[in-house]
């Protein structure tokens, strides 16, 4: 093979890269990603049968259309300035693979593959971006030698360029000195220090997003979401949890029939305490019950989740906001990246006092047929009982048994929780919950809906639950003796199926990726320097004091494996040494040269001279 169809076959893979990362960039959309890649096959086809570049003329006038496409899709269509970016990219590197001419031609397309990454890194925060950015260092390197032996050739002579075979330990060097390079850059990433003045905070191309975190959710806003299989969150508790986690994101505590909201939303600027939490109930006298760990995924929501009991968050943001009316927790904006903070709870119940009056506010159904009815049926099920924690029970047992679960119930009227409750008797957490609240303040006890996730499915590679998208979930809290207790009157839907092994180990890969790399901060660089710090000091006292490590089984151990190691690398030594004596110190280069030679067929005779020879 030629250096022509080397430095082509190198330039098409790192193109292929720029493709492939293309599809990291929400937004440009699948159609028009598969569609520049196919153009790309279709011009290596006709590279590849030396039909020609494009004239010079023609690419420019195709590239004018490209720069007019751009402006109308961000003005028009996309209205992102990375999107319509990327797909101006795109475009330019699709038109100058037909146009392969000039070695400045190439130089062009490693270009545009290089800002076709640049605008991947700025909308994704997923690991196969890393994956993506390593090959193309390892390419970009190899590439780099390629297109300089090709110019040096050209330069130097007008012959044809010549049939080259780059054997193993070329390869193998350029693979060393690329991870050498991928290595001193991670050294680099992590010494680096962490300034976090939020320069890029805003809002990121690959957000998630989410539903019945806002001021107003109708009833039915769950259920498209209900399928959807995304993840959201990974929760790791430290702790034995007490029955299922329930992750608290936004409460309501108005409903007008068809729509829940919150017309009294007062808002309190939390402080960071010394200890680096924010504090937003008093904590009672047990020690806290379970932390949970919670990696949450960038949402298009500023809303971040709590459970019940809790009472105090930490994590890496400077501001918190709590909501006074119900308790939900937020931060000033979306979350730009992916965020990890804890959650501190406490095993028993809260006292937060008594509850308003707008947690016993059903107005809405007076004086209706249906309102009548669901008052007659809070008092049928509690029948007579004073006391509101039974009252609360009895309810959430009479739903769960009557009731179907289905996410796809029957409307036929024009009330959605009449109809729940007297007609279809099928529907999903939102009619529960709702049918629930309501029924408790018919009954006379407050009570609002709290919209959140259920714990979603455990990973046991890194002791944690899979919180989805469909893991989303409406339950009631109901105020009782001064503290909001939680209750969930939905039936159990059919289990999902369990994910694979495979997707448990990648998943377990992204949340380390997060935790370590995205999210790695001025704090873990304190943590790591600690550690470095304390193991040097034990190094030195191990130094001083070498009997200590003679004693220990792990020390050992160590000088076992360490001294097998230097047997064997005296053993290869004196070898490689004996090789080269016997050899009568030839070079190394004269060794490789006869070494090729003599795949051509061209031996060396025993009586000739080295330069009888040459």
């Amino acid at each position: 093979m030629n250096l022509s169809s080397y430095t082509l076959l190198i330039t098409y893979f790192i193109a292929s890269l720029g493709y492939s990362a293309l599809f990291m960039v929400r937004g440009v959309g699948a159609p028009f990603a598969l569609a520049a890649g196919g153009s790309a096959a279709l011009s290596l086809l006709f590279n590849l049968r030396g039909a020609g570049a494009v004239r010079d003329t023609l690419w420019n006038f195709f590239a004018v259309l490209a720069l007019l496409f751009f402006v109308t899709d961000y003005l028009l269509l996309s209205g992102s300035l990375i999107v319509s970016a990327a797909r101006f990219i795109t475009l330019l590197l699709t038109l100058k693979l037909f146009g392969l001419k000039k070695n400045s031609d190439y130089l062009v397309v490693f270009g545009l593959v290089f800002f076709q990454l640049v605008a991947a890194a700025t909308s994704t925060v997923s690991p196969f971006f890393f994956l993506i950015l390593t090959l193309f260092v390892l390419s970009g390197i190899w590439a780099t030698i390629m297109f300089t032996v090709k110019k040096d050739w050209q330069d130097s002579s007008q012959k044809e360029l010549p049939s080259i075979e780059f054997g193993w330990p070329f390869f193998i060097s350029v693979i060393f000195i690329s991870f050498v390079s991928i290595i001193v850059t991670l050294l680099l990433f992590f010494v680096i220090p962490r300034m976090g003045l939020g320069l890029m905070d805003h809002k990121a191309e690959n957000t998630h997003k989410v539903t019945g975190f806002s001021d107003r959710v109708n009833l039915g806003d769950i259920a498209p979401f209900k399928t959807d299989s995304t993840v959201i969150m990974r929760v790791s508790p430290e702790g034995v949890p007490r029955g299922l986690i329930y992750l608290k994101g936004s409460t309501f505590d108005h409903y007008d029939g068809m729509t829940w909201s919150k017309p009294v939303k007062s808002e309190v600027l939390l402080k960071k305490a010394p200890d680096g939490r924010f504090y937003f109930r008093p904590m009672g006298r047990k020690r806290p019950a379970l932390v949970l760990n919670i990696v949450l995924e960038p949402l298009d929501s500023e809303y971040i989740f709590s459970s019940s009991g809790a009472f105090a968050l930490s994590g890496q943001f400077r501001h918190l906001w709590l909501e006074s009316s119900g308790g939900a927790l937020h931060l000033p904006s979306p979350p730009f990246t992916a965020i990890e903070y804890w959650v501190h709870t406490e095993s028993s119940p809260l006292k937060e006092g008594t509850a308003d009056r707008r947690y016993l506010d059903i107005s809405y159904m007076d004086g209706t047929p249906e309102g009548e009815r669901i008052r007659g049926l809070a008092r049928s099920i509690v029948m007579g009982e004073k006391d509101d924690n039974k009252k609360a029970w009895k309810i959430q047992t009479y739903l769960k048994k009557n009731f179907r679960y289905n996410l796809n119930p029957p409307a036929r009227g024009s009330d959605p929780l009449a109809d729940f409750l007297f007609s279809t008797k099928e529907g999903y957490c939102q009619h529960y919950a709702t049918a629930m609240a309501v029924l408790l303040r018919a009954a006379g006890v407050p009570s609002r809906v709290v919209n959140g996730y259920q714990q979603g499915e455990w990973n046991d590679l890194g002791n944690y639950f899979i919180v989805r998208q469909s893991d989303a979930h409406s339950w009631v809290e109901a105020n009782i003796d001064g503290s909001w207790l939680t209750f969930d009157p939905t039936p159990s839907a059919l289990a999902a199926a369990r994910p694979s092994r495979l997707f448990l180990y990648l998943d377990y890969w992204r949340l380390r990726w997060n935790r370590h790399i995205i999210n790695f901060s001025l704090d873990d660089q304190r943590d790591l320097a600690g550690s470095i710090e304390g193991g040097a000091s034990r190094l030195l006292s191990v130094l001083k004091d070498p009997m200590t490590l003679i004693r220990s089984s792990s020390g050992r151990t160590f000088l076992t494996v360490l001294f097998i190691a230097a047997a064997v690398f005296v053993f290869k030594a004196v070898r490689r040494n004996a090789a080269g004596n016997r050899a009568g110190r030839t070079p190394a280069f004269y060794i490789e040269m006869t070494r090729i030679l003599k795949k051509k067929g061209i031996r060396r005779r025993p009586d000739e001279t080295p330069l009888e020879f040459a």
